[in-house]
């Protein structure tokens, strides 16, 4: 179990797709130098489909909403 999270490190990388939308990364840079062993040695993918054309490629208000649900239940959990 990890403790003290709120002291995480964060990288937010961005790129631009072929096609013109925006790509955008945040990495936990902290685990890289988490000294323990990961419980679970596997990795969940989810996949969210909205359509960004009228939003430069991101999430409208409704899929923001959701994704924001989705980590104020996930940030409970810890």
């Amino acid at each position: 179990m990890r403790r003290n999270t709120e002291n995480d490190n964060y990288s937010i990388l961005e790129a631009k797709l072929k096609g013109g939308n925006a790509l955008i990364a945040t990495i936990n840079t902290g685990l890289l130098n988490w000294d323990s062993k990961a419980s679970h040695p596997w990795i969940l993918k989810v996949k969210i489909k909205y359509d960004g054309k009228n939003n430069n490629g991101m999430p409208d208000t409704e899929t923001l909403k959701l994704l924001d649900e989705i980590e104020s239940k996930n940030s409970r959990r810890t």
